[in-house]
């Protein structure tokens, strides 16, 4: 079978975020026969066989947070520039924001900046809120457990006195042990090539599909949860494992977890 979206992973890509946000805190869970007709059903208890994690880790399956940056939009002049290079902890590359150039009537005005500004960082797959106060001051949350630095393009003219990265910025922390999926290219998305996802079968079984569902899952009947279901196999199917046929308290990994979007 081909990739199954339950109701609410749809409704989010469809107005709430993006298919990485959906699975920023995931894990994967492989199952034994028979499997659900639908990502929105139950799955059947006693059948789960392993659940995948980073690592195999279980000790912090919580949600996790980026670095939140703060940039302070000061007043610019009519007709300058603003525009960023973001670069986060999973790239090297940055990530370069359209640009906003400053109209007459907001010539002075810095939380008019402020908040259009926040749309450049959104536009791009992050989090961003302006501050509803004078100042200009913008938050901008990097991906789930990475950095993020943010540095005026070399196409702004408004000057670097027009923006300033927080000295102190919230870091995320300590990294969880969940699944997260690296940056897309090509209208593919693949499992983050910086983590090991891998599990402990729970019992001995033969693999028949997985969900990528929700760190909180509870695998019950319910069109409120972001899942996402697939075959499994070796060699073949939407997840791929180390071995199909598991063995209670032997430990397994995933090769490959790609999704690609398609063009019709």
């Amino acid at each position: 079978m081909s990739w199954k979206w339950s109701t609410e992973l749809r409704n989010f890509v469809m107005g709430k975020g993006s298919f990485r946000q959906a699975f920023e805190d995931c894990k994967l869970m492989v199952y034994c026969s028979p499997i659900p007709m639908e990502a929105d059903d139950a799955v059947t208890a006693g059948n789960l066989l392993c659940t995948f994690t980073k690592s195999s880790g279980t000790t912090t399956l919580i949600r996790g947070w980026g670095e939140i940056v703060g940039v302070i939009c000061t007043a610019a002049t009519t007709g300058q520039i603003f525009k960023f290079d973001c670069t986060t902890g999973d790239s090297a590359t940055p990530v370069v924001t359209a640009s906003y150039t400053v109209p007459s009537t907001d010539n002075a005005n810095s939380l008019a900046h402020a908040v259009k500004i926040v749309r450049l960082f959104t536009d791009i797959g992050l989090r961003a809120c302006a501050l509803g106060t004078a100042g200009g001051l913008v938050y901008v949350m990097g991906h789930c457990n990475q950095t993020l630095s943010i540095a005026l393009n070399a196409g702004a003219t408004g000057g670097i006195a027009s923006f300033t990265e927080s000295t102190a910025p919230y870091n995320a922390g300590a990294t969880n042990d969940c699944l997260r999926f690296g940056p897309p290219a090509s209208a593919i998305i693949a499992k983050d090539t910086g983590q090991t996802w891998s599990g402990v079968a729970s019992q001995s079984g033969t693999a028949a599909y997985g969900r990528i569902v929700d760190v909180n899952d509870l695998g019950t009947d319910i069109t409120t949860d972001k899942r996402l279901q697939g075959t499994v196999g070796v060699g073949t199917g939407d997840i791929q494992i180390s071995n199909a046929n598991l063995t209670s308290g032997a430990t397994y990994t995933c090769s490959i977890g790609t999704f690609t979007f398609p063009a019709e």
